[in-house]
């Protein structure tokens, strides 16, 4: 049986993330913390998406659309942990 090689982000997928961080804290700073229903996230979502396709795939768009996702995932953990 072969053994599974482990695998590791190289540099850009590392600086894709931390462009994603930073993104996630400008949306904290501007927004705080952020409570929502899932279908509110689904608006939030929706109109961050819209965004980024009326700016024909905007790379500052497409960070933007990703950092609200990670604040949706994040809800749905911290949901998670409190019931």
């Amino acid at each position: 049986m072969e053994e599974k090689q482990k695998m590791e982000l190289d540099e850009l997928d590392k600086l894709i993330l931390e462009l994603v961080s930073q993104e996630r804290i400008r949306q904290l700073e501007k927004w705080g913390e952020q409570l929502h229903t899932k279908r509110e996230w689904w608006l939030i979502f929706q109109e961050e998406l819209q965004e980024m396709i009326e700016s024909g795939y905007n790379i500052e768009e497409m960070f933007q659309v990703t950092a609200v996702m990670c604040a949706w995932m994040k809800d749905i953990l911290k949901n998670k942990k409190r019931n």
